[in-house]
């Protein structure tokens, strides 16, 4: 007797990229019906973006039969399902296993049109466990707060770069402001914190085709909703004629997802002779991956710990008094094994079958499939255009950043002429703002 093999979502991971997918009329996420699936035409992640399985992964896919499927807005997880129950995984992933991801670009201009900023041993880290200040459905953390205490009073130096991102509060944030310039401006200043903005706001009485979308508050709360048939006087609030699509602030990668790389060799000096400490490294799920008790023989003592053979993952490193058990140092890093990768590292995504927040659960107790669906969003950076002409005089230039984007004209006008859009090659960043130039 035959049976079918059965494979079934085990999580999905959007990944947006607004470069890509904004154009000259605005933000993506509030484009109607039409408009979207254009743009979407035309999208394709591995333009900017590849993903590997790590090494330790790629058996853990093979062992518990998970097979990865690249989409063009993502990729996707599906498990052979039990045959004798399909909402059930066949091999379930244990409590301890963690699926890793490595994402690469071979995008020499990826950064100069995405807003992150990460220096050469800095990476973007990703994950669904529920210690991350987040909300489903995103895998990216919120953005930080206001930080006075970053302001050092010297006029040369700013606390917060161009592009910054801050939420008015935590955990749950009301809205969310990029910095159109580098300052150590109170977050309340709205002339250099400007709002995201994702499109427009119901207005009672306008006629809405289906596909349009909204922005609607309720309860203090903003989402973008989306209509589902034609319709004129009816509030995002009537569930039969609109549908939400997302919460807002969107959560886009930020500063917060930014992890340190770890070496291979981690290095720890003593400050004293006959010092017994113990050193733990452990992942995410706190499961101890390598532990070792040292004796300092002299003061200044280098101890050594090899890391090369863990595998890549976010690592938390504790060293232990054992004479007092108090914690004399705690750090925390990704570490990252090249491996077969090619391109550059953008960052690892780790993910957990049951962490403790339901709604990123892949599957639950019973090892019944939860398909939880993923989102990341890389913000397109913005810049100020300044237009040279041969002699690199200052001809033009935009009064505040505007938005790169790959499709679409953005009108700038000199002396009764159409100048071109900046492209991504000519990124020039000074202390206080960063520029596209373009010779005219």
């Amino acid at each position: 007797m035959g049976f079918t093999l059965t494979y079934r979502p085990l999580a999905t991971i959007k990944i947006w990229h607004h470069y890509f997918l904004d154009d000259n009329s605005g933000d993506f996420l509030g484009f109607n019906q039409q408009k979207r699936e254009k743009g979407l035409q035309n999208y394709q992640i591995t333009e900017f973006l590849r993903i590997s399985p790590t090494a330790d992964t790629q058996k853990k896919l093979r062992g518990h039969q998970v097979l990865l499927k690249v989409q063009p807005d993502g990729f996707v997880l599906a498990a052979k399902a039990d045959p004798a129950d399909t909402s059930k995984m066949f091999n379930p992933l244990g409590s301890g296993d963690i699926l890793r991801f490595v994402l690469t670009t071979d995008r020499d201009d990826f950064k100069h049109f995405t807003n992150l900023r990460t220096n050469a041993n800095e990476l973007v880290y990703l994950c669904n466990q529920p210690h991350q200040n987040t909300d489903y459905p995103f895998i990216s953390q919120w953005p930080p707060l206001y930080d006075g205490g970053l302001v050092d009073g010297n006029p040369d130096t700013f606390a917060y770069p161009s592009g910054a991102m801050l939420v008015d509060s935590l955990p749950s944030p009301g809205s969310l402001k990029i910095a159109n310039q580098a300052t150590d401006a109170n977050f309340s200043d709205n002339a250099v914190w400007k709002i995201q903005q994702t499109g427009d706001a119901y207005t009672n009485g306008t006629a809405y085709s289906e596909g349009d979308r909204v922005h609607w508050s309720s309860g203090g709360n903003e989402s973008i909703y989306e209509a589902l048939e034609e319709t004129s006087g009816n509030a995002p609030s009537d569930t039969s004629k609109w549908v939400k699509v997302i919460d807002l602030p969107v959560c886009y990668v930020n500063a917060s997802d930014v992890k340190t790389k770890l070496e291979n060799l981690y290095q720890y000096q003593f400050g004293a002779a006959s010092l017994v400490y113990r050193f733990t490294v452990t992942d995410i799920q706190n499961t101890v991956l390598l532990e070792k008790t040292v004796e300092s023989e002299v003061a200044g003592e280098l101890f050594q710990m090899d890391l090369s053979k863990l595998p890549s993952a976010l690592l938390k490193i504790t060293v232990r008094d054992t004479a007092t058990d108090t914690i004399v140092e705690q750090s925390e890093g990704v570490l990252l094994h090249q491996g077969a990768n090619k391109g550059k590292i953008v960052g690892i995504v780790e993910l957990t079958a049951r962490p403790a927040a339901t709604a990123y659960q892949m599957l639950n107790g019973t090892d019944e499939f939860q398909q939880p669906e993923f989102q990341v969003f890389f913000k397109n950076r913005s810049t100020v255009w300044r237009y040279l002409d041969q002699n690199e005089n200052e001809v033009l230039k935009t009064p505040e950043p505007r938005p790169l984007i790959l499709r679409g004209y953005q009108k700038i006008t000199h002396n009764g002429v159409d100048l071109p859009n900046p492209d991504t090659g000519m990124i020039r960043p000074t202390p206080q703002q960063d520029y596209s130039e373009v010779f005219i």
